[in-house]
């Protein structure tokens, strides 16, 4: 839905490696991972309240932290098997 809100190229393309991260990773959960979930959430919650037109900081911003904290959500699920 996003991405066919937003203008700028370089945002497109970090929403887009934030998406393809999140729809790649492992689907199980632990209590572990709960903070770094409940982050992302928040995250995507604030993306989708913001104006791409004007917001385009902030939302790279937000975007960039989806993208660390899935990472670490996903190095720490992989450490736990």
């Amino acid at each position: 839905m996003l991405m066919g809100t937003v203008k700028d190229k370089t945002l497109a393309k970090k929403i887009e490696e934030a998406y393809d991260l999140i729809s790649t990773s492992p689907s199980k959960s632990s209590p572990a991972v709960k903070s770094f979930e409940d982050s992302i959430v928040q995250e995507i919650s604030d993306i989708e309240d913001s104006d791409p037109s004007t917001d385009s900081v902030e939302m790279m911003k937000s975007v960039e932290m989806i993208i660390s904290l899935a990472t670490k959500r996903n190095s720490k699920l992989r450490l736990e098997n």
